[in-house]
């Protein structure tokens, strides 16, 4: 993390309180309390919401306060040149950091959704891989899932299972393709899933679910079972 004292659009908004600073210091006395003490309050609060957007893990709320506030500093900066407080070369020059903190803080703002939707699909995917599960995740499955098992789904043959606070994903009961006739049984009743762990030449461990039971098993390599799961989502809590 930088210190934010070297942040580019900390140096920027730095340097527009000083220049709010000269520029309230000539202005009127009945401005310079009034309408020249807001643009410098607001000038700060920009300073301070940068602050805490680079030290804390949540940072979009302060760069949306320092967004806000550079609004109010571009409307009395207007307000102020209107009044003929501001000369047109001191209000061009200031105008101009204005604009270059806001790009400045909007793009920060559109790199952290980007960053956040990027982390999102990277969970997302992270059970539509192509390896097997080993046997060890398959046990972490069948454990989790005989705390947490009801009846199977009848509308879609599914299991659910709870892979921590916020994240599932779908098993479905899709049965197995019998090696000997090509035929598909168990579906909707069980679902068989293979590990990634051979038990010998000819078979391989796989964990098994139905309604009622949940177990590690190994089977015949020659049969079709699952070998992955297909859907995983997250729900925010």
């Amino acid at each position: 993390m930088a210190l934010y004292d070297n942040l580019p659009v900390f140096k920027v908004s730095y340097d527009l309180l000083r220049r709010i600073y000269r520029i309230c210091s000539t202005m009127e006395r009945c401005f310079r309390f009034t309408l020249g003490e807001r643009l410098q309050n607001d000038a700060i609060e920009i300073l301070k919401n940068i602050y805490r957007a680079n030290n804390d893990y949540e940072k979009a709320p302060y760069i949306k306060a320092a967004r806000e506030h550079l609004e109010v500093v571009r409307l009395l900066l207007r307000v102020a040149h209107e009044e003929k407080q501001i000369s047109m070369k001191h209000y061009v020059e200031v105008c101009d950091l204005v604009e270059s903190i806001s790009k400045q803080l909007a793009a920060w703002q559109k790199s952290l959704g980007l960053s956040k939707e990027q982390g999102f699909k990277k969970k997302r995917m992270s059970c539509f891989n192509t390896k097997y599960k080993s046997l060890i995740e398959w046990e972490f499955v069948r454990a989790k899932s005989a705390q947490q098992r009801g009846s199977i789904n009848s509308a879609n043959h599914q299991i659910l299972v709870k892979k921590d606070r916020v994240c599932y994903f779908f098993l479905p009961a899709a049965g197995y393709r019998n090696n000997s006739n090509g035929a598909l049984n168990n579906r909707g009743t069980n679902g068989n899933y293979w590990s990634s762990r051979m038990n010998d030449a000819t078979n391989a461990y796989n964990a098994n679910f139905n309604s009622g039971n949940a177990n590690m098993n190994n089977n015949n390599r020659a049969n079709g079972q699952s070998i992955r799961c297909i859907a995983e989502f997250i729900i925010n809590k």
